[in-house]
């Protein structure tokens, strides 16, 4: 349904013109003497005008009236009959209707001087009826539907009296460009048209109101009228609803719309869909929060303004737009709540978008759309896994609300299959029935929604995939598959076939119809060669041989045994060898070897299965692989020699015990409940048996021996009666985190804290362990609180004890790491000071060094973050001050800085080599480089405004006398002009310390990169490449040396180098590699300069067509502009052009959109098609001031020229002069515009223009063109 913000046009008066004859004299004469019929009409009809001019309308209508009855027949009785009408019209109290009867009377009457103004009030009489039937829609909804058809009919026989109306005017209009206002029949033919769309939009003919607006659009005669902004808002409003994007929102995204009263907030909402639709989430959200914020400023003023009634007298329809606007917002406002809620939930903000649906709905129980804010309430709940608050909120809905409840149904479901308690399987499977049955019904709603609503369809077939995955987790596959198969044979959901093909694949595995099964996974790989999904189909299709395998293995009477077996096996090696072969990223990878691991112990070759089972890295080995290290131990079990005849038998076999004796330890240790653990404990004190019986050394035989009793130990009495000393709890606590069993190692080791060994000499070490644990939990307060604990207990004994005097160091550092996690930086800075200081030649030292300078530069960006936000809250009283905080916090930086410096070379003899060092140079000189940036930034601030100044004196000396200075943007300051400063040379140098000290390591080379971007930063392109060319030598990681080389071929390229650059940017070839997309980019423009342009687009072609290049933010843009030049310089000009436009089109904010428009223009130009070039200049003009605007400018009157229209030529050039200061464009400008004097035979006004070149750009190549033009002038 069209809502329509309250928009009222304010109507013109027209004084009613009065007869020679005073009134007055008419009623004094009239009982004395007989009057002539004619004088005695001409002296009624002039007092019904005069009461109508004096505002006294009722006096004025019985005056009419009076006429129209006896002098119905006069001449004048259509102008009474007008009168009537108006006088109607601007009673307090409006009466359409009786008003539409008098103009009725002459809407046929073409006539009649006032017939455009006839045909106009007629429309509006019809509108306010059509208004009035529509309120008494909402005031008696019995009647409703009535009442709309009445209306509608209304507002048809409105738009057409309006568009008559606006024909009619126009007919009228006579143009003169020398006119200061537009002639007033233009601005009711304006006027007419936006009522007509008004009335177009009401009636749901979007395109025809759109066409209506055109003109506001397209033609100049209109720009000026004051009826622009509503001509565009409806013009913009139709393209909207016809789904014409980007003509919405070239029309309705002005600042002037947004500000204007009536229906601002209504065009900013618009803007705010139309971002929204695009999936321009931030800048949405923007708009949704101004047209909130807009309401609300109106609304109070709204208020103050209806403080003062007497204002309203005679514009009733104001005072009722304001009062309906305090009384509650428009709809489009509580839409753009809603709208900005659902923007929330969409970008995954759950608890936000559900406060401000709540805020929604509580302060606006009566909104239209809080059937859908609660629909989406219900959403957030699930979200947010409150499935009972969701199913209480959602329940309402379906018996409420038919068209939601599908929907509604939808989420309930949803919301019942995970409202059980995970521990309690029957509680899950009742869970799991009652959702089924709930998203049946949301099936069969929404299946009866169907016929009226076109999404109901798409909404019923996503419920079915609900359903069928619900089906699934219930473990009914046999019914899922089937709901998955209707779904894809019905295609109800085509832009999801690829999922719900290999869902079926798996619903039939999972019912055990492996044949089934099989079948649909090679249709899918059929209908789907290039699908991402195929690993897992293929995958399936192993599974399927396995699992038939499987089968056929527990039947003993399976015929042809022995060679049937291994041939059932064999297929389901080959499957799954193919998944590991074809897709090595496949998530399920590590599955698959352990299956064909499976498979080969079925056929007894335990060599390869033990190869592919040590594939899998041994973290992975649990949930579903925990049994591979139990499998593999078997498999090295049964491969080991039987005797060891020889020390290569011996070695080979202690190997081989020792790696399964570490396996079995292993699997026993995390799979504590696993059917196969007895064994494996069983087969670990084998192990450790056999062991003893090879090793020759006491003490290695004694810790085998001692080995084999743990596990005996662990098999009956299950580790907790373990009756080791607390070192073996410790070294158990170690076991524990190799199987991965963190908890069960935060158990043991929180013995040593408060538990029976918490005074053991080993327990400080113990709970440093603990504290690792619970930070790689992400539980940072409980280790610090640990951490303390232990240091009250332990640090004085650990202080007086030689032999533990070396573990109070590691105890406060660790204690630090925890408190900088827990965010309390100084407490943790000090803790770091203590231990840099007495421990100056332990590594521990070090770090603690290099950890204390990071606390102290987190703290100053803490302090810089922190001013940052008061200045740009504070009173101008109050800068000063916390401007100082700023200061003092960026000194802060410095001193965070210097401090990490010197700790490098403090520790430079006793730890030479430690990478904390490293690490210190490169934390400093980061410190140093965002000291250095606010320093850039605050000479950049000066050098702008000396230059600007600088600017305006030299533009106001060439000022003739009289003339205003027109605005002058602030210049660019290149980074390069600005002089090094002092903290910028400092970071490069602790780079080049870095560097210097640690060539080799790893950071070296982030080092490297980071100096070169400072060095090209300057245009100090030679030390740069050197330093690049440096890091690339060392062979970095493949990721880094791409980034080395996408710099170095970026500042070859600013070298001139293009053929150096284009060969490092072809070296960067995965297109995995984040680098990649740049160097395709850079390869092109590398290519732009070597002017080799084919090659050039064939590069840069990509980020138009190629998916995965089409939106790269920041960069994408840019390549298509360079995608335009290229095409451009190729003469490619129509290309040229249609590459600007898919950049405008695709990124309407791009910093490259006024490049891009020039660049169309420039197309244009040279395909001859000017006036569409003079369009994308203009463009360029209305969108900016510098020099592109300039160039814009020039370039619109060099079109005009090549047209022959001289004096728009002139006009259009002499704009550079008057507007710009850029030199070259403005002798150019001038030289050009003397032309088109010439051409106009305006000798006087060309030889002044060309003077002018020569005596303001006397430097100018334009000079001698001018000099050349002058005695040209003065031979003819």
């Amino acid at each position: 349904m069209l809502r329509f913000p309250g928009v009222f046009h304010m109507r013109f008066r027209f004084a009613l013109g009065s007869c020679c004859a005073g009134v007055l004299f008419f009623l004094a004469a009239n009982a004395q003497a007989q009057v002539p019929p004619d004088q005695a009409a001409d002296m009624l009809l002039g007092a019904a005008r005069k009461a109508y001019n004096e505002r006294n309308y009722p006096f004025a209508a019985d005056k009419f009236r009076e006429f129209l009855q006896k002098f119905g027949g006069h001449a004048h009785a259509p102008a009474a009959r007008y009168g009537l009408a108006l006088t109607l019209l601007d009673m307090p109290e409006r009466k359409y209707a009786e008003a539409a009867e008098q103009l009725q009377a002459l809407a046929s009457n073409k006539a009649l001087p006032e017939y455009p103004l006839v045909q106009y009030h007629l429309g509006l009489c019809r509108r306010a009826i059509g208004l009035a039937e529509l309120a008494q829609a909402v005031a008696k909804p019995n009647e409703a539907q009535p009442r709309r058809d009445a209306a509608k009919q209304r507002f048809a026989e409105a738009e057409r009296h309006f568009a008559e109306a606006a024909a009619a005017f126009w007919a009228k209009v006579k143009l003169d460009p020398n006119a200061k206002d537009l002639p007033l029949e233009l601005e009711w033919h304006a006027r007419s048209l936006c009522d007509q769309a008004e009335m177009l939009l009401r009636l749901t003919k979007a395109k025809e109101a759109r066409d209506a607006t055109l003109g506001f659009v397209q033609d100049p005669s209109l720009s000026k009228s004051r009826y622009l902004r509503l001509g565009l808002y409806y013009h913009g409003y139709g393209s909207f609803l016809l789904k014409d994007i980007p003509a919405a929102a070239r029309t309705l995204n002005r600042k002037d719309l947004f500000d204007d009263p009536a229906f601002g907030t209504h065009a900013r909402y618009l803007v705010a869909r139309i971002h929204h639709l695009d999936g321009e989430a931030s800048e949405a959200a923007t708009q949704y929060d101004a047209v909130v914020a807009d309401y609300n400023k109106q609304k109070a003023q709204a208020i103050e303004a209806l403080k003062r009634p007497d204002q309203f007298r005679d514009n009733p329809e104001e005072r009722a737009r304001l009062e309906a606007l305090v009384k509650s917002p428009p709809d489009h406002v509580l839409s753009a709540l809603f709208d900005s809620a659902t923007l929330l939930y969409d970008g995954g903000k759950y608890g936000e978008a559900l406060a401000r649906l709540g805020d929604l709905v509580k302060q606006f129980p009566n909104a239209p759309r809080l059937p859908e804010a609660l629909l989406h309430t219900g959403f957030c709940q699930v979200q947010l896994k409150q499935y009972p608050e969701a199913i209480q909120t959602l329940t309402p809905l379906v018996q409420k609300n038919a068209n939601l409840a599908d929907q509604a149904l939808l989420w309930i479901g949803k919301a019942q299959a995970q409202a059980f308690d995970p521990n309690n399987p029957q509680a899950r499977t009742a869970a799991l029935g009652t959702a089924i049955k709930t998203l049946q019904q949301a099936a069969e709603r929404a299946s009866q929604l169907a016929g009226s609503d076109p999404d109901a369809k798409i909404r019923r077939a996503d419920i079915l995939l609900e359903l069928a995955d619900t089906m699934q987790s219930a473990g009914q596959s046999r019914e899922a598959a089937g709901i998955y198969e209707q779904l894809q044979s019905e295609k109800l959901l085509p832009q999801r076939a690829e999922e719900i093909g290999q869902r079926i694949a798996a619903a039939w595995h999972l019912a055990g119809d492996y044949a089934r099964s099989d079948q649909a996974c090679a249709k899918f790989m059929t209908d789907f060669p290039q699908s991402p999904l195929r690993a897992a189909v293929t995958y399936r299709q192993a599974e399927n041989a396995y699992f038939t395998a499987l089968a056929a293995s527990k039947k003993p009477d399976l015929p042809n045994r022995a060679q049937e077996l291994p041939k059932l096996f064999d297929e389901a090696i080959k499957r799954y060898q193919l998944v590991i072969d074809k897709f090595p990223e496949f998530e399920r990878i590590h599955l698959a070897r352990y299956s064909l691991a499976t498979s080969h112990i079925q056929k007894g070759d335990y060599e390869k299965a033990r190869t592919a089972l040590e594939a899998i890295p041994v973290p992975d080995r649990t949930g579903d692989l925990a049994l591979a290290p139990y499998l593999l131990a078997d498999c090295l079990i049964r491969l080991a020699p039987a005797n060891a005849e020889d020390a290569a038998a011996a070695g080979k076999l202690l190997e081989q015990l020792q790696s399964a004796a570490a396996l079995l330890d292993s699997f026993a240790g995390g799979n504590p409940q696993a059917a196969e653990a007895p064994d494996a404990l069983l087969k670990f004190g084998y192990c450790q048996q056999k062991l003893a019986q090879l090793l020759a050394q006491p003490q290695e035989k004694a810790a085998a021996i001692q080995a084999a009793r743990t596990a005996y130990d662990k098999f009956t009495q299950q580790y907790g009666k373990d009756p080791r000393v607390p070192q073996a709890v410790f070294e158990r606590a170690k076991v524990k985190l190799l199987a991965n069993d963190i908890g069960g190692a935060q158990n043991d080791l929180r013995q040593f804290l408060n538990g029976p060994y918490q005074d053991a000499t080993i327990a400080p070490m113990a709970v440093i362990r603990l504290a690792t644990l619970h930070r790689q939990q992400n539980q940072a307060a409980e280790a610090a609180k640990v951490l303390d604990e232990c240091r009250k207990k332990h640090e004085a004994a650990l202080n007086n004890d030689k032999a533990r005097s070396g573990w109070a160091a590691p105890l406060r550092y660790h204690h630090g790491v925890a408190l900088v996690e827990t965010g309390k930086l100084a407490e943790a800075r000090g803790l770091f000071d203590q231990v840099a200081q007495p421990a100056g030649e332990k590594s521990v030292a070090g770090e603690a060094a290099l950890r204390g300078g990071q606390c102290r530069l987190q703290e100053a960006r803490l302090r810089i973050e922190a001013a940052r936000q008061k200045l740009a809250a504070a009173k101008p009283e109050g800068r000063a001050a916390v401007q100082k905080e700023l200061d003092d916090a960026w000194n802060g930086m410095r001193e965070a800085g210097k401090y990490l410096e010197q700790q490098a070379e403090a520790f430079k003899t006793a730890l030479p080599t430690a990478e904390a060092r490293a690490r210190m140079y490169y934390d400093a000189a980061w410190a140093y480089r965002a000291v250095a940036d606010s320093e850039i930034v605050a000479v950049r601030d000066r050098m702008q405004q000396d230059q600007h100044k600088k600017l305006i004196d030299e533009a106001t000396k060439k000022l003739p006398p009289g003339a205003k200075l027109p605005p002058m943007p602030m210049p660019e300051v290149a980074r390069a002009s600005i002089p090094v400063q002092p903290a910028e040379d400092k970071a490069r140098n602790l780079y080049r310390s870095l560097i210097g000290a640690f060539a080799d390591v790893p950071l070296a080379n982030e080092a490297r990169f980071e100096l070169a971007e400072m060095y090209a930063d300057r245009g100090e392109f030679d030390p740069a490449v050197a330093v690049l060319r440096e890091g690339i030598d060392k062979e970095p990681p493949q990721e880094l040396t791409d980034r080395l080389r996408l710099r170095l071929g970026a500042c070859l390229l600013a070298k001139k180098d293009a053929k150096g650059a284009l060969a490092q940017f072809d070296l960067i070839t995965d297109p995995k590699s984040p680098s990649w997309p740049q160097a395709v980019y850079r390869s092109g423009e590398a290519l732009i300069d070597l002017a080799d342009y084919t090659k050039a687009v064939a590069r840069l072609v990509g980020f138009r067509d190629r998916p995965e290049l089409q939106n790269i933010p920041g960069l994408t843009d840019r390549a298509l502009l360079r995608l335009g030049v290229a095409l451009a310089l190729a003469k490619q000009w129509d290309s040229a052009r249609q590459a600007y436009e898919v950049l405008a089109q695709r990124f309407g904010n791009s910093p490259w959109l006024n490049e891009a428009r020039y660049g169309m223009g420039w197309a244009r130009q040279n395909l001859k098609q000017f006036d569409e070039a003079v369009n994308a200049y203009q463009q360029v003009v209305n969108s900016t001031t510098n020099e592109l605007a300039a160039k814009a400018q020039l370039q619109i009157g060099l079109c005009r020229l090549e047209q022959k229209r001289f004096a728009e030529a002139a006009a259009a050039l002499l704009v550079v002069p008057h507007t710009f200061d850029f030199a070259e464009l403005n002798a150019a400008a001038l030289c050009e515009a003397a032309r088109s004097y010439i051409e106009l035979k305006n000798r006087e006004q060309a030889e002044r223009l060309l003077q002018r070149v020569l005596r303001d750009y006397a430097e100018s190549e334009w000079a001698k063109v001018a000099k050349e033009r002058l005695e040209a002038l003065k031979k003819s």
